[in-house]
This record gives C-alpha cells, structure tokens and sequence, in this order.
C-alpha cells in the first residue's frame, strides 16, 4: 500500500526460460526454444542474443515481427543476467520460484499483480501443432 491505496501492476510478465519447455512431446523437444548468441555484434546493440526457434532468431530487432523483450540475457546467468539482487532473484523473473516473486512484490509495495504470457512465446512457428505443444508446456509450467 501506498499512503492507503492499494497499488496493483496491471502488465507484469512471466520471463520465458528453458524450464517452459521440459514437458514438451519427444517429437517436439528437439525443437524447443534455445537460448543463443550472435558472435558478430557490434552493431546490434543489446540485440546480442536471443532464443533460436525454427531457424530464427526471436527476438529480432530488424524485419518483419520484430519487438523488443525478453531475451536469454534477462534471466540467464550465462548469458549475462545477474542473480546478485536477493530482492529480485532471477528465480522470480521465470516463476521457478513463485515465493521469490511474491517476496519481490512485497519489497516494492505491490498489493496485486496481473501477470501475463510472455510476448514471444505465441508466435515463435507457424507449425500450429508445434506451437499448440508449446502452450500446453508453458501452461503447464505456469500452472505448477
């Protein structure tokens, strides 16, 4: 609360991780989003990495479909996100640890959340079997 009003954040996200595809069909877990570099950067900005899905790069900052948000970097230490915030782990980012998220909320004053898919994951093939065993694994995962 904030000098007596409830403060509610009506466009947060859950960030897209590896974990969201664990429970994917055998036949569709080879082609799961993967998190990846690009090695020739020095004019792409923060545009250095993404997941690598059906051959391409998504996010993308050029071209067609291209919008910003939620690359591997955000919360993946390999790929440069920092855990060192024991307000904001990024366990809290991705959900893997909802009690981490709440304590976050909690810390900032934050009395509701309205917490929505990520941006990428509904437009990452245009297989629509592939991408309805997408939904059903992040829904699972957003579900446990």
């Amino acid at each position: 609360m904030l000098e007596g009003y409830r403060l509610y954040d009506a466009d947060a996200h859950a960030m897209m991780s590896p974990r969201m595809w664990e429970t994917l069909p055998k036949e569709y877990f080879v082609r799961r989003p993967r998190p990846t570099r690009v090695s020739d950067v020095s004019d792409m900005g923060r545009w250095t990495n993404g997941w690598l899905v059906e051959g391409q790069i998504i996010p993308h900052a050029l071209g067609p479909g291209s919008q910003p948000g939620n690359e591997p970097a955000r919360v993946l230490e390999e790929f440069g996100a920092s855990s060192d915030s024991s307000d904001f782990p990024l366990s809290s980012f991705d959900l893997s640890d909802p009690q981490a998220r709440l304590r976050g909320l909690d810390y900032m004053g934050i009395d509701h959340q309205m917490l929505y898919p990520t941006t990428l994951y509904a437009r990452m093939t245009s297989d629509p079997c592939f991408e309805a065993a997408l939904f059903r694994s992040y829904n699972r995962y957003m579900g446990q």
